[in-house]
Formats: structure tokens, sequence, C-alpha cells
């Protein structure tokens, strides 16, 4: 996925968090978090915890989800992904139509 800025100031980090059923490894959502350059960089636990609290505002049950961090450049765009809930392992499927 392509990130970029408005302004003078380049990006400094972008994290990625999956929430997935803890069953079948169904995605449900995917939260990235972009900081700009000069800007505090978020915390992995806060990614995470923002990514909870919007899926859980969306009505899920998060009791029946994990999550996992990935780097942002393992999700590409116009592939389908899962979650090997054996291996804790983001797997990529095949292209989407």
């Amino acid at each position: 996925m392509y990130y970029g800025t408005t302004g003078k100031h380049g990006i400094q980090s972008v994290k990625c968090c999956v929430v997935f059923d803890a069953g079948s490894g169904d995605i449900v959502h995917v939260h990235r978090v972009v900081d700009a350059e000069g800007a505090p960089v978020t915390p992995d636990h806060a990614v995470t915890k923002q990514a909870l609290d919007l899926v859980e505002n969306r009505g899920l049950d998060i009791a029946v989800l994990r999550t996992l961090s990935v780097p942002s450049e393992d999700l590409r765009p116009g592939y389908s992904y899962h979650v090997d809930v054996t291996a804790n392992a983001l797997v990529r499927g095949g292209r989407r139509t």
C-alpha cells in the first residue's frame, strides 16, 4: 500500500495490526497507523488497542478474536488473507477478482 504526505514531513513508521477470529483465522479488521516524521511513534500496544476498540465499536465480540502485528508491506492489495491460527502467521491466498 502506498503512503504519502501532503507536507514537508515524510513517513516515519507504518504499523499494522490484523484482528482475526481465533477459531477460523478469518480476518475481520486490518488496522494501520502511519506516523509522520517528527511525531511520536505509536507504541505497538496502542495500535493493538485501537484496532480492538474499533472492532468492538462495530459490535463484534472481541472475546473470540485475536490480534497479530504484521509488517504493513506483507498485506498487498488484490489478495485475500487469513491467519493460520496454529502457527499464528499471516497467510496470503489467491488474487481477488
